[in-house]
């Protein structure tokens, strides 16, 4: 993504933050790859590869939610 466009070097590495509430309880919060990647106008080879770093991203939280890592 570097390669096509230097701003993106701004969103990387892709970041998942957990987060405890005043409760105790916890949440993962990442960005929110899906407008970064409707807003930008990327070839669509590379778009691919974005939906593929955001869908991983997502695996990633929801495992770590279903005790799953």
């Amino acid at each position: 993504m570097i390669e096509y466009d230097i701003s993106y070097a701004a969103y990387m590495p892709c970041r998942i933050t957990l987060v405890v509430d005043e409760h105790g309880k916890g949440w993962f919060v990442t960005m929110d790859l899906s407008v970064f990647i409707a807003a930008s106008q990327m070839p669509d080879r590379l778009r691919q590869l974005a939906i593929g770093v955001r869908d991983s991203l997502m695996e990633i939280m929801e495992a770590g939610a279903f005790g799953e890592l």
